[in-house]
């Protein structure tokens, strides 16, 4: 073989080992658990309901224990961005949601309403288990929401009232918010009809969206962190333990902003110590943040769970799994030096 043609193939073979090297070594370095003793339990609201979920039992069986929730406060404008149309299933038992998202019936030939009326509202739905819970649903009209509920495998119909506060109004959202897949199984949601008073629409054939787009009237709150903590209420935390942090939406960098509004935070009175709940290959970069906004008279910790989850579990041979790693790499990079030089 020619020296040249050896250098080539030397290099080709050193960028595969380096690639290789790094989609092992990566996931290690930033996965980071060092836990510490508090009952003060910080969530940063944008992890899986997996990790929620895993939360609640860790935690939630301890009364001391609080729960301090940090999240993006949602824009009030509304638009239909784009319908998901690999996201959802219409077959005969009606319409599948298989990632968070709403779907949002415009209500035809709307009937003519007074303010203080009484509004009928049932759902004929069921759910996918995963996890050990099954597809959690709200039902939100203009902006607000009426009522909710855990699925079972069987289709049930699940009624709600709700006293108008206004005249009128156009649309009926139903928002899945508790989306999990793991090795065995999938949780999502089936629609199947939805009763306004006497009409009746069957999603699958009538004028509807579904749409990811996070904000007041899809999702019936202000903020990420108020969706998930009455997610947390359903898994049955008393509403007295939970403490409600919110920043602006608009943000880049999330984790910063929350760290720094949970520091200016009037519920941060006599906190000294704190853990983090955070996602595995963002634990690193999530505890360096905290302890730098925070400084040291605050002992930070962090936590993650296991990743049980299909859409948090790393596999170095997945291309995107790949890609999303070094991002989050590339990120903490970036994060460590505007924490540690450019704001100092």
């Amino acid at each position: 073989m020619k020296r040249p043609v050896r250098i080539i193939v030397l290099v080709i073979l050193s960028l595969i080992l380096l690639l290789l090297l790094s989609g092992w070594a990566l996931p290690r370095f930033l996965k980071f658990k060092k836990p510490v003793s508090t009952h003060n339990i910080l969530l940063e609201s944008w992890i899986s309901a997996f990790e929620i979920e895993q939360a609640v039992q860790e935690f939630g069986s301890d009364p001391e224990n609080r729960f301090f929730l940090v999240g993006m406060e949602y824009p009030d404008d509304f638009e239909f961005p784009f319908a998901l149309k690999d996201y959802n299933l219409v077959d005969e038992n009606g319409i599948w949601l298989y990632t968070n998202s709403s779907l949002i019936i415009q209500l035809p030939d709307k009937p003519s309403y007074r303010k203080g009326d009484t509004l009928h509202v049932s759902i004929e739905a069921k759910g996918q288990q995963a996890g050990g819970e099954f597809a959690h649903f709200n039902v939100v009209v203009e902006g607000h929401i009426i009522g909710g509920n855990f699925t079972t495998e069987n289709e049930q119909e699940y009624i709600f009232q709700y006293i108008l506060p206004i005249e009128k109004f156009n649309s009926i959202a139903i928002r899945f918010n508790n989306d999990l897949g793991t090795e065995e199984a999938d949780r999502n949601l089936n629609i199947g009809a939805v009763r306004v008073d006497d009409f009746v629409i069957f999603p699958r054939t009538a004028s509807v969206e579904i749409t990811r787009e996070q904000n007041c009237k899809t999702t019936g709150y202000i903020s990420l962190a108020d969706e998930v903590a009455d997610y947390l209420v359903k898994l049955g935390i008393d509403r007295a333990r939970i403490c409600i942090i919110r920043f602006n939406h608009e943000i880049r960098n999330k984790t910063r902003e929350a760290a720094l509004a949970f520091k200016n935070s009037s519920s941060l009175k006599n906190v000294d110590n704190i853990n983090v709940v955070t996602s595995g290959i963002h634990s690193r970069r999530t505890w360096v943040t905290y302890r730098k906004v925070l400084g040291d008279n605050m002992d930070v910790g962090v936590v993650y769970f296991a990743d049980s989850s299909i859409q948090t579990k790393v596999n170095i041979w997945n291309r995107n799994d790949y890609l999303t790693t070094f991002n989050e790499f590339l990120s903490y990079l970036a994060n460590w030096i505007t924490l540690f030089f450019l704001e100092n």
